[in-house]
């Protein structure tokens, strides 16, 4: 099956642009007017997986792309401002490389994956992104039952993801054309790649107590 590489989520860049910008000015912003910032680094261990297919006129599943045990070492940058009348924005911004992983490109002459006719299992690879921006603003209320403050903060944002996905040194598993030696490697397998990107919005909240302190 043929690859059509698809163009990354162009939306996406201005969001991107927007959260590197304020990453950026983060600790300008601090040392000039004492605003409270918060940065932070991570680095970390995710799995991912990708199932994609395509329907033909009659079939309802034509061709069918797997990528399986997508091992991905990522690195994450977040940061949190605290704006005036208790605004807060918070960004995160992460990258990863893929490590390992498996993939599987099939192709079908019957409906509900029957009648297979050419698989190809190949090595997984390429790499991920995400980032995400949102603003809250802090909710002060009195518990007068127990004497303390609580302090709630509802954010909603918008977060972008993308995968870019590779599929190298490949072998023919299934071929109807040479059902004789299917087990034949690509004698020059190119790298071939899928983009697939989506993006979402979010809300969450985030809440505290303290204690009153003095009469």
């Amino acid at each position: 099956m043929k690859i059509n590489k698809r163009p990354c989520v162009r939306a996406c860049l201005p969001g991107y642009a927007v959260m590197l910008s304020q990453l950026v000015v983060l600790p300008v912003v601090s040392a000039a007017t004492d605003i409270p910032v918060s940065l932070s680094v991570s680095a970390g261990h995710r799995m991912d997986n990708l199932n994609w297919s395509i329907a033909g006129n009659t079939i309802n599943v034509l061709s069918e792309l797997k990528w399986e045990g997508l091992a991905i070492a990522q690195l994450q940058l977040a940061g949190e401002l605290q704006l005036k009348n208790d605004r807060r924005l918070r960004a995160r911004l992460g990258s990863g490389t893929i490590v390992s992983g498996t993939n599987q490109d099939s192709d079908y002459n019957g409906n509900n994956r029957t009648q297979e006719y050419s698989r190809s299992n190949n090595k997984a690879g390429g790499d991920v992104f995400d980032a995400s921006i949102g603003i809250g603003k802090t909710l002060r209320m009195r518990d007068m039952g127990a004497g303390r403050s609580v302090h709630v903060t509802p954010f909603v944002g918008l977060s972008l993801h993308q995968q870019n996905l590779t599929m190298t040194d490949g072998v023919q598993t299934i071929s109807l054309a040479r059902p004789h030696r299917p087990w034949d490697p690509f004698p020059a397998w190119p790298a071939a790649m899928t983009r697939n990107g989506w993006d979402r919005g979010w809300a969450r909240r985030r809440g505290s107590k303290q204690n009153r302190v003095g009469p």
